[in-house]
């Protein structure tokens, strides 16, 4: 459907079943997500494993303009920027580098990026303005 759910309309998309459809898959994929990252550690309970992975997520969606050959893309670059900072953590860096980090990422790309992207530079040729010639008193 894209951002445009009209045309979808016309062209014989069912609109509220499609969004439907797909914010249950999408829920239930994420849930399916949580329960494998808790399940998987036994000293995690439900209230201790909150890492900001939907945060995460959002930035990377955002990052890869929800196309998603580019979200695969971002989250494995994302995922080793992660694991880069636990793995920096242990000689003394602080871990939260790699949320920073993200943080920078995301300014920069979508803050100053998306100037660039909306405003060109165009240089316009103008002739010179030359001043009027003053007009003569009558006297």
């Amino acid at each position: 459907m894209g951002e445009n759910a009209e045309a979808a309309r016309y062209a014989g998309i069912n609109v509220r079943a499609t969004m439907l459809t797909s914010m249950l898959v999408s829920g239930g994929m994420a849930g399916i997500a949580g329960m494998v990252q808790v399940a998987a550690s036994s000293t995690c309970s439900a209230a201790s494993c909150r890492n900001n992975y939907g945060y995460t997520a959002i930035i990377i969606a955002w990052l890869a303009r929800l196309h998603p050959l580019a979200i695969l893309v971002v989250s494995v670059l994302f995922g080793a920027l992660v694991n880069g900072g636990y793995a920096v953590s242990q000689e003394g860096i602080p871990q939260a580098l790699g949320a920073v980090l993200q943080g920078m990422i995301l300014f920069f790309v979508l803050g100053i990026g998306d100037v660039f992207t909306r405003y060109r530079l165009r240089i316009v040729n103008t002739p010179a303005v030359t001043a009027p010639m003053p007009r003569p008193t009558p006297t």
